[in-house]
């Protein structure tokens, strides 16, 4: 386990698919209720799998037509509070 060198947080690091550049990850595992249509919200979800794999969409309810659940981490520069240090210019 490693911290980011910014906030501290205790993250992973996770190959990404199918490139293999290393992401830094949040430690904590999640799942969200998503679907492909953009119509039910506007706020994009994605989560990276242990072997690199991502899977995307949109937040929604459990109950809504096309819903599907994903599990994975969450890329630390979604929530990491000092990312702007890290960003190329």
């Amino acid at each position: 386990m490693t911290t980011c060198s910014g906030c501290r947080a205790e993250i992973l690091w996770i190959k990404t698919a199918p490139n293999g550049k290393s992401m830094p990850v949040d430690r904590e595992k999640r799942q969200a209720w998503v679907t492909d249509s953009p119509v039910t919200s506007t706020k994009r979800v994605t989560l990276v799998d242990h072997d690199g794999t991502t899977s995307t969409g949109y937040r929604t309810d459990s109950w809504a037509l096309g819903a599907r659940m994903i599990v994975g981490y969450q890329s630390h520069f979604a929530s990491c509070p000092e990312r702007a240090q890290f960003r190329r210019r």
